[in-house]
């Protein structure tokens, strides 16, 4: 009997915690580390099926409106009536009902040959060859519109190269190695450089600066990704160290008014009259 009601006052105690712990607020992203992708939410309401088109009571319609010259043109005639049979492609149309649609072109890849002629000057003998148009030297295998592509949708779109390989191929039929698309990013940095530069002076030279930094990853090995803020624009730089040594490099002889960073050493050292903890590293009274 006493183990029986032992075994008992076991489960009283163990259904009394089952219910403090229902009792408890469910777990969200506002009072636990857990995702917001992980809340909870509502079932939407359903929506009705027979949902009438057009403009709502009140409301003016909204029309695409249409273009004075479209790029092509496709007239639909009656040929006969749908009802008797006679023929109406000579009788002259009481409306026409012009609607358009907007279409991408036929995508198709256009392969360009430079054929580079080289002479013989009869004066003095030396060869002469004719020179190349820009954009299409001979060192390059893909045009400039290309290569801004595979630039912007790597950079602005965040495409990693097996995937931007892949959309080259469905999308644009243009068959692109990843060690090719990885050469086409770096041309374009190099040619960017000089704006590059041209933006981190105008920071460097701005009254107020912020800055901060991030880790990342360079050919398999930890770098740190530093950016820095001014009224001129923002200047990313990625380095090995976190120290000192990145903020005087970047700075060089310059001096801000401000500097606006967290709490690490190297950016409250930063060269600048007077230095701001960003809010979110202010601690509350």
């Amino acid at each position: 009997m006493m183990a029986l009601i032992q075994r008992l006052f076991e489960e009283i105690r163990r259904l009394e915690a089952e219910v403090e712990r229902l009792k408890q607020p469910l777990s969200t992203s506002g009072n636990s580390p857990q995702p917001p992708s992980r809340d909870w939410k509502a079932d939407r309401p359903q929506r009705k099926r027979h949902k009438k088109i057009g403009a709502k009571p009140g409301h003016a319609k909204a029309e695409r409106p249409l273009v004075d010259n479209p790029e092509k043109g496709i007239e639909v005639w009656v040929e006969t009536c749908a009802r008797c049979g006679t023929g109406l492609l000579e009788q002259a149309p009481e409306r026409v009902f012009r609607r358009q649609l907007t279409e991408l072109p036929e995508i198709k890849p256009v392969v360009i040959e430079t054929r580079q002629y080289e002479v013989r000057c009869p004066g003095c003998q030396r060869l002469q060859r004719g020179a190349l148009p820009e954009g299409l030297e001979a060192s390059r295998r893909f045009g400039p519109r290309l290569e801004a592509l595979v630039t912007y949708l790597h950079h602005e779109h965040h495409l990693g190269f097996e995937r931007l390989c892949g959309v080259m191929s469905d999308v644009f039929g243009t068959s692109l190695s990843e060690g090719g698309a990885v050469a086409i990013v770096e041309r374009a940095g190099q040619a960017a450089q000089p704006e590059a530069e041209a933006i981190g002076e105008r920071v460097r030279q701005s009254a107020v600066i912020a800055s901060d930094e991030t880790s990342a990853r360079v050919q398999g090995r930890n770098h740190w990704e530093w950016v820095f803020l001014g009224s001129g624009g923002e200047y990313h730089l990625i380095q090995r160290s976190r120290g000192q040594d990145v903020v005087e490099a970047f700075m060089s002889e310059c001096r801000a008014e401000v500097w606006v960073s967290d709490c690490w050493g190297p950016q409250l050292n930063a060269p600048a009259d007077q230095h701001q903890l960003c809010l979110p590293h202010q601690s509350l009274p």
